[in-house]
Formats: structure tokens, sequence, C-alpha cells
């Protein structure tokens, strides 16, 4: 049993109670906040500032189709570690699902050359000095 922290744990989606009431997404494990349109009776969703992250990936689409016409609209920036490929989304989110910006993730437990692929001498001369 996974115990939920950080952005998966209800009281993390509770403090951004400002922006919209916190809806759990019982397949997936996730949480959004669902916002009233104002002059409207339509809400719309968006995900918890800054990345959405859920326990279960192959859980959304379910809770997509349960959310069902309750939303005008969802949009959200998925966890970058999150256990999912572009082509999940797409099949989650069948309008639209963008990249957002790429990420790089490095081990900081290797040498520098080895992260960057350079030598010192030649092209991280002046970040390894003031590293």
């Amino acid at each position: 049993m996974m115990i939920n922290s950080g952005y998966l744990h209800s009281l993390y989606a509770h403090s951004l109670i400002e922006f919209g009431d916190p809806l759990e997404l019982p397949a997936s494990k996730g949480w959004i906040l669902k916002r009233p349109i104002l002059g409207t009776s339509e809400f719309d969703g968006m995900g918890c500032y800054p990345i959405f992250s859920c326990q279960d990936w192959s859980g959304l689409g379910k809770d997509l189709d349960w959310i069902g016409n309750q939303l005008v609209s969802l949009s959200l920036v998925t966890d970058p570690f999150g256990r999912y490929n572009h082509q999940d989304l797409v099949n989650c989110f069948k309008d639209i699902a963008r990249p957002y910006k790429e990420h790089f993730i490095i081990d900081l437990q290797r040498r520098p050359g080895r992260i960057c692929g350079c030598s010192p001498s030649a092209q991280c001369p002046k970040g390894l000095k003031n590293g």
C-alpha cells in the first residue's frame, strides 16, 4: 500500500481550495480542482499546481469518463516522473494533449564529465570552476 504524501496527499489538494473545490479521482487516485466558470452554471477543472500526480495512471481515462459532463474542460501539467507515455495521455485527453516542457534528469553521484558528456578542460570549465 502506497502512503500518499506531497502532491498526492489530500491535504495538498485542500490547501489549494482558494482556486477550486478539491475533487478526488477514484480510479487514478489523484486530485484536481473543480472551478465555477463566472456568469454560467458550468465548471472547469485544473490540476493541482504545479503538477498533477496520481498513483495509478492507467485509471486516469476511467476517471475522465466518470467526470463526463461535469466539467467543460480540464487542464493540467503531468508529473514528469509519472508512469505513462504520451500516447496514454492522447488516449485520455481526446481533444488535445501537448507536451509542455522537456525534463532532464541527472545522477549527481556521477563525475561531471559523464553527466554532460564533455571533458572538464573543453566545454565545461566555467561551470566546474564555479560549481
